[in-house]
């Protein structure tokens, strides 16, 4: 049952499901709080395995391994140190003469939990060169490492929209090669190839000026998917105001994923979102919440 809530679990982050199939997905994950829990992190390990080579992957394990040997030599050193740091307050106390009226008390010198190793925890890299992946500070709104934060963005992001096909059956030239300009997008997006997803999506850009806004929240939504948050960023704030709550869901994810740049980016958003009531993001916003707050 586990292993056919992951395969889904990828197909509803990837945008693969039909909308019946989401929709009885989401209602199955509002039952099962803890299925929420496990998929989410399990998810987020997943996509540090993906993002990690072959050869990339066993390098970090090695490290990891040193690091643990180093971890664990520390700790044992640290470990001996309060022992022979004990046994000499102990000896230290049965040796000083106390008053003749003052009965003697066995000393209780139980050892301190201390964590005594110096070795860091390692390092994830980076999900994918060239993405802006975020980092702690101090004051940022965060209780979670910056990767969980940047996998629970995409799990919640909303996936490329390609339903722009009315007019498919156009006889205009120009709306014939708008149409198979997206169905290209699409189909290199489904074949998991998103650079070439993304050049095609800024081809579009530039030939189908008249719905750029629309283009602009297509391109936005690869770029996360590509786990560039920065450019999604960059592309979902160009849409003018009155055109760009379509796309907010996932800028607000994008600033949720890089506190340590869009701390205040992130909070006047939410704030937006959280009081229009008719905003397109207003109900997963409140459906969400509480992944928000824990964070």
């Amino acid at each position: 049952m586990q292993h056919e809530y992951l395969q889904q679990a990828e197909k509803y982050v990837r945008g693969l499901m039909t909308p019946q199939e989401r929709e009885d997905f989401e209602a199955e994950l509002l039952r099962n709080p803890e299925l929420k829990v496990e998929l989410r992190f399990q998810k987020a390990e997943k996509l540090v395995m993906e993002t990690l080579g072959d050869q990339q992957l066993e390098q970090q394990m090695e490290r990891w391994k040193k690091e643990k040997k180093t971890r664990e030599r520390y700790l044992l050193t640290g470990l001996i140190a309060v022992l022979v740091l004990t046994c000499v307050v102990w000896w230290v106390m049965r040796n000083v003469s106390p008053p003749q009226d003052t009965i003697k008390a066995a000393p209780s010198a139980a050892p301190v939990a201390s964590d005594t190793s110096s070795g860091q925890a390692p390092v994830l890299p980076a999900p994918q060169a060239g993405t802006s992946e975020p980092k702690q500070r101090n004051g940022a709104p965060s209780g979670l490492s910056p990767l969980p934060r940047f996998a629970l963005a995409l799990e919640l992001s909303d996936p490329p929209s390609f339903d722009e096909f009315e007019k498919r059956n156009d006889a205009s030239r120009e709306d014939a090669s708008v149409n198979q300009q997206l169905r290209d997008i699409e189909s290199a997006y489904q074949q998991k190839n998103l650079e070439q997803a993304i050049s095609l999506a800024q081809r579009l850009l530039q030939t189908d000026t008249g719905r750029s806004n629309r283009r602009k929240q297509l391109l936005g939504a690869l770029y996360l998917q590509n786990r560039d948050l920065e450019a999604a960023i960059r592309v979902l704030e160009s849409i003018p105001a009155p055109f760009k709550e379509g796309g907010e869901w996932n800028l607000l994810l994008c600033y949720f994923a890089l506190p340590e740049q869009h701390t205040r980016d992130f909070t006047v958003l939410y704030e937006k979102i959280s009081r229009d009531n008719e905003h397109p993001a207003h109900d997963k916003l409140l459906k969400n919440k509480k992944l928000f707050d824990s964070k």
